[in-house]
């Protein structure tokens, strides 16, 4: 029988637990802020869907996914399985959320970029780019840290640390 988990000190347990709450809020934190900033939704125009996709792929998921893996190596070495998997359902979904925006994106900046004017093509060309690039690297990795976190909870025991628990010398 494997164990899931460190073996820690109650108190620091304790301590370890109290950063839930500020991994949680740094992994909403972002896609609030974009919501809040594109509201209200107005999927039916371009200049739209093309700030909320780059903003969304760019300035969001990154934040958004550092926080998915500093709350699962947290939950790892707490033990906490369920919360674990939990993050992997959450980096999964992420994973096809910046599937969708960049497709959405990469439409968008072709009819958009009929719009820019000839001196700042360059820089449309790049930021353009740069989102590219960031959500084909962004979103294998959540994948595979999706995947990894349902592999390494796979048939594991959470492990309970015994109070009466000593050291035991001597027969």
């Amino acid at each position: 029988m494997s164990t899931f988990g460190l073996e820690l000190q109650e108190r620091q347990r304790r301590l370890l637990m109290a950063a839930y709450p500020i991994f949680i809020v740094m992994a909403l934190n972002p896609i609030i802020t974009l919501m809040v900033i594109r509201w209200p939704l107005s999927f039916d125009s371009l200049a739209w869907r093309f700030f909320f996709s780059g903003q969304l792929i760019s300035d969001a998921m990154p934040y958004h996914a550092t926080a998915l893996a500093l709350l699962m190596l947290l939950a790892t070495l707490l033990g906490h399985r369920n919360v674990v998997r939990v993050v992997a359902i959450t980096a999964l979904v992420s994973a096809v959320v910046i599937a969708v925006a960049v497709l959405m994106f990469g439409l968008d900046a072709l009819q958009m970029r009929r719009t820019v004017p000839q001196g700042s093509k360059p820089q449309f060309d790049a930021a353009g780019l740069k989102t590219l690039v960031l959500s084909v690297t962004l979103a294998p990795a959540l994948l595979w840290m999706a995947i990894r976190a349902f592999g390494a909870t796979r048939g594991t025991v959470a492990r309970t640390v015994s109070s009466d628990a000593g050291i035991v010398v001597g027969r």
